[in-house]
């Protein structure tokens, strides 16, 4: 793992521990990179920010195997918080043609980060809106060199290159655009005509006639080209039905005056062929979005159902099996901890739409957890935090509870309580896990998770994707989704995922799998909210005192089955 700034020259590189951990020390404060790079995966990257000298700082790795599907996963290109703030003001300056401004803005946003390609990308627009086209298109072009798959840039450089007449040039970065965007009809109308002027008429003739359907008010123009297209490869009479549909539906068009010379000229193919033909009427400054085709950095992980991570091909998997093992681990967990203690670190943010931290504050507490069933196939989990922990100490309002029982999911109480599905074998914490998604029923009560809010209790229905450890079946990491909003109590979005460690208690002679981490994201009332939870120095029935966390799978005996089933 790498970790670096361009802003305090740090660079530091280490090593990651065969449990998926890695540690940096003395970081200086500021805005950090990292980069992970594994042989069989893609390149991770992510930022991070350091705010005091004594703070820590936790980022979660997501390696994604060389052999996904092609565009997915696909992250894009970081810019830190304090540039994309800038990046904003420069988009807001341009949208209001205020080029004073923009220019002002895009020159503190290239010092802030001058290799980032929407940053070349939005200098290379200015200069179009100047008229400085050699300026133009050396931004463009490093946007380019920095970010090939650029779709606004080859857009804008694309078109810069047509006006330009430099045909030869502008045909593949228009051709990437409609690989990216099939629908973007003015890069086919450029294409189509720059096909033309290449002498190329059957591509030409492609273009233009995919073009047709979308090409709204130029249509007529279309019809012309289309034509002369015809006239070029020999076919007088799909030239002449083009000219005829030209007159028949826009007689009113500038475009009939040219039409009416070309069907009088059609006994004399040549003569209508070697008829000179105008540039499509473009300008590039107007057809290139201001906006970057590059997307706002996630405030939030995906969804569960936006994308699904990758399983081994070819590797069967027994639902049956899986989860009679999940179950046997979930009872034992209950077995064994009716009480259980551990020192419990919060990290609070309130997050801008592009995961930028607006705000952040810090507790810890010493954190007891009990869990009792309060009636038969159904428990009930307590959570007392030492000093009292209320939502009054967050400024959204919002205290987590409960996180220690979502893995209880599993166990034979709730299991029938949701519809599950085995995705195939993946790896997590290093080890190989089965992937299980799985999602509420409707015609069944909701009684797993809920909100409290206006005196009154919200049952969620929730979705969402673990992974069962393939030898052992603990539980090694689970994330959720809220099946739909709850807008009745403000709730737009949440997501909660958790990380588990194995935490062995000596003198029971027990290992149990123990959340280690969790981070819950939430969009309440509008504003988007993160909570780090870390949870360390496990104690069991307030006595016992959990060890470092073991690197095996070592599965227990079965504990005795519950005495009532949902």
């Amino acid at each position: 793992m790498r970790i670096f700034s361009n802003m305090t020259g740090l660079e530091k590189v280490v090593g990651i521990t065969s449990v998926g951990d890695a540690e940096v020390a003395s970081i200086p404060i500021g805005e950090y990179q990292i980069e992970v790079r594994a042989p069989g995966f893609r390149l991770f990257q992510d930022q991070i920010t350091v705010w005091t000298d004594e703070s820590t700082n936790y980022a979660h790795i997501e390696l994604v195997p060389e052999s996904a599907a092609s565009g997915e996963f696909a992250a894009p290109v970081l810019l830190a918080p304090k540039a994309r703030r800038e990046m904003e003001k420069a988009l807001a300056a341009l949208e209001k043609n205020d080029l004073k401004e923009a220019r002002s803005r895009l020159e503190k946003l290239a010092r802030l980060a001058p290799g980032h390609p929407d940053v070349n990308y939005l200098l290379g627009i200015l200069h179009l809106k100047l008229a400085e086209t050699d300026a133009a298109r050396a931004y463009l072009e490093k946007a380019l060199r920095l970010q090939p798959n650029h779709v606004s840039a080859q857009l804008a450089l694309g078109g810069l290159l047509y006006t330009q007449q430099e045909f030869a040039a502008a045909i593949p970065l228009l051709e990437g655009v409609l690989a990216a965007d099939s629908q973007n009809w003015e890069a086919r109308w450029m294409l189509a005509s720059a096909y033309f002027q290449q002498q190329e008429y059957e591509a030409a003739r492609r273009q233009l006639e995919q073009a047709l359907p979308a090409s709204g008010e130029q249509r007529p123009l279309l019809l012309l080209l289309l034509a002369r297209t015809h006239l070029a490869l020999g076919q007088p009479e799909p030239a002449r039905q083009q000219l005829e549909r030209l007159l028949r539906e826009h007689p009113q068009h500038a475009a009939t005056s040219a039409a009416r010379q070309l069907l009088e000229t059609l006994g004399h193919v040549e003569l209508a062929a070697a008829a000179s033909v105008p540039l499509a009427p473009v300008r590039p400054e107007r057809i290139a979005p201001l906006r970057p085709s590059v997307e706002p950095r996630r405030w939030a992980p995906p969804a569960i159902d936006e994308l699904r991570p990758p399983t081994v091909a070819g590797v069967p998997c027994s639902l049956p099996e899986v989860l009679r093992g999940a179950r046997r681990r979930a009872s034992e967990l209950v077995h064994h901890l009716e009480r259980f203690t551990a020192t419990e670190q919060v990290r609070f943010e309130q997050l801008d739409e592009y995961g930028g931290s607006k705000y952040q504050m810090e507790h810890q507490w010493d954190y007891l957890v009990t869990i009792r069933q309060i009636q038969p196939g159904r428990f009930s989990v307590e959570e007392m935090r030492d000093p009292e922990a209320s939502p009054s100490l967050w400024p959204s309002q919002i205290l987590t509870r409960g996180l220690a029982a979502l893995g209880l999911v599993f166990h034979p109480y709730y299991q029938n309580d949701f519809r599950m599905e085995c995705e195939g074998l993946s790896v997590s914490e290093g080890r190989p896990a089965w992937q299980i998604r799985f999602e509420q029923r409707r015609d069944r009560p909701p009684r797993f998770r809920s909100f409290y809010a206006k005196s009154k209790r919200w049952p969620l229905l929730l979705k969402g994707r673990a992974w069962i450890s393939a030898n052992s079946f603990h539980v090694l990491r689970l994330e959720t989704n809220l099946l739909e909003p709850a807008p009745e109590i403000g709730v737009q979005h949440e997501h909660l995922r958790i990380r588990y460690q194995p935490v062995r208690f000596r003198h029971r002679n027990v290992e149990l799998w123990l959340p280690a981490e969790a981070d819950f994201y939430i969009q309440y009332k509008g504003r988007r909210y993160h909570y780090r939870h870390l949870f360390r120095d496990y104690l069991l029935f307030s006595v016992e005192i959990g060890t470092p966390p073991s690197t095996e799978d070592a599965p227990g005996p079965s504990p005795p089955a519950p005495g009532s089933h949902p």
